[in-house]
């Protein structure tokens, strides 16, 4: 899913990927998942689920995916678009 629109509205029906993706975004450093679950109140495996579904659209990145036990993400360009666009709705 390459294009804004579809990407945004993907996001959107969401409230744990917007959530995510929001936190992401405002944060200014690549975050583990673990400070995510912390700081949206997400279960591990909500998380879990989330970040696959935002790595495979393109708004959110993993730095490291081999690691198993600690994974590193940040937000794509893509994402950064996604975010600003959904900003003024939250």
């Amino acid at each position: 899913m390459d294009d804004r629109t579809g990407s945004f509205a993907f996001v959107m029906r969401g409230k744990n990927r917007r959530a995510v993706l929001a936190s992401l975004a405002q944060s200014k450093e690549p975050s583990i998942s673990l400070e995510l679950e912390k700081r949206t109140g997400m279960y591990k495996s909500h998380m879990a689920r989330c970040f696959k579904e935002l790595v495979d659209i393109g708004v959110v990145e993993c730095l490291n995916p081999r690691d198993r036990r600690i994974k590193l993400y940040r937000v794509t360009p893509l994402g950064k678009q996604v975010y600003k666009r959904m900003k003024p709705l939250l």
